[in-house]
């Protein structure tokens, strides 16, 4: 079952200001290759997205809802089921 993989505004934002700092302080292919990778990251949890780990700090909390991924940078996200 393949799921559907949404970023939010916040997440889109955020990965703009990644790319545009490394950008900025070491180079511009850099920046494009490491978002090219964390999208390809991101992108792959449509096949299987309970590959990703419970945030340790958020079980503390009892809180399941929330995964991560990691490339460099973490992205947390939730399994949303019957989404339209």
């Amino acid at each position: 079952m393949n799921y559907s993989v949404r970023l939010t505004n916040d997440a889109k934002q955020d990965i703009e200001s990644i790319a545009f700092y490394i950008a900025k302080n070491d180079a511009p292919s850099k920046a494009k290759n490491l978002v090219a990778k964390l999208k390809t990251k991101m992108m792959s949890l449509n096949t299987f997205p309970e590959r990703g780990n419970y945030p340790e700090e958020l079980l503390l909390l009892d809180i399941r809802e929330i995964r991560e991924v990691y490339y460099l940078y973490c992205a947390y996200y939730m399994i949303i089921k019957n989404a339209k």
